[in-house]
Formats: structure tokens, sequence, C-alpha cells
């Protein structure tokens, strides 16, 4: 659950900034209602929806379609552009979308490769879906931005993993695998 959470919060703060960027860049305003919004039981419904669904992706696309490919970096590209490619069924979905899910679907990859389960990139997900898409109502427009951010964090967690790595090889053993 500590990795549930991890995943969770480093998204909600992505959430906090692509919305401010967004909303600097006049593709989004807050609601007026907003406050209201989040007391509603809206809310809460849109996080058990958006639950279901990245439990069924994550499990599909970083669980099984990863583990189908010896070479897991082949399995992480080609399970980002089929997650990216299924998207194509949302109606507002453009090129600019298309990329984004692309690059989210390689750092939800590349982060159940180097945490070896599912967990991080779930509570990712989620928040991702919930305050992007429920919370904060955020329109595809900006896409490019949020392509950044999302660029952004896999420099992050590369070197992040990188230095977890070196420690390993070094042999400080008093930074274990959490």
């Amino acid at each position: 659950m500590k990795r549930f959470f991890s995943g969770f919060i480093v998204f909600f703060l992505n959430s906090c900034i692509i919305a401010f960027f967004t909303y600097l860049l006049g593709y989004w305003n807050l609601p007026k209602d907003f406050l209201h919004t989040l007391a509603s039981p809206v809310i809460w419904q849109g996080l058990f929806y958006w639950l279901v669904v990245v439990l069924g992706e994550e499990v599909l696309f970083r669980g099984y379609l990863i583990s189908v490919f010896e070479n897991k970096w082949i399995g992480i590209f080609w399970s980002s552009l089929i997650f990216s490619a299924v998207h194509l069924l949302n109606p507002e979905y453009t090129l600019g979308a298309f990329v984004v899910a692309f690059i989210v679907g390689l750092l939800l990859g590349y982060i159940r490769m180097i945490t070896g389960n599912l967990w991080m990139g779930i509570g990712c997900h989620l928040a991702n879906n919930w305050f992007q898409g429920t919370i904060f109502q955020l329109p595809y427009a900006g896409e490019y931005m949020v392509a950044g951010v999302m660029l952004l964090n896999i420099i992050i967690f590369y070197r992040l993993n990188k230095r977890k790595r070196r420690r390993l090889l070094i042999g400080d053993s008093s930074h274990e695998r959490a």
C-alpha cells in the first residue's frame, strides 16, 4: 500500500501542476461550483469508477502485455502504444492526447519494471484520472504541456532508480528496497 499511496500522491501533485498551468495558458477555468462539487457524491462515484477502469487497464497493459515479451523494454513500448490506441474511443481524443497517453503508458510501464509490481502505477493512474477527469474536469487542450510534465516524471523516476542501483552495486545495505 505504501507504493500505491506514493504513486497517488505524486500524480495528485502532477494533476495540481497541470491544472495550474492549464489555467495560466487559458485552456481551463476553475468551475464556479467547484467547492460544492467537492462535497458531492459524484466525486466518490468518480473515484470508484476510475478505480475499476484503472485496475483493468493496469492489469491488462502493464501486468499482462509487458510480461508477454521477453524483452521488457519492447513490452513497455508495445503495451504503451496499444494503451494509447485504445483511448482513440474517447470522443475528444486528439493526436496530442495520443502522445500523452503513450508517454503515460511508458512511465507506468517503467514504474512497473522498477518496482516489480503494479501498485505504484495503479496509484499514479488512479490519481491522474480522478483528479484531472472528475475533480478538476480538465479538457484535453494543453496536452503537450501534460506530456512535458509526464516526461519530467520519467526522468525523475529514472534518476531515482539509477541511484538505487548504484547503492546496491556499492553494497550499501542501509537502503533496502521498499
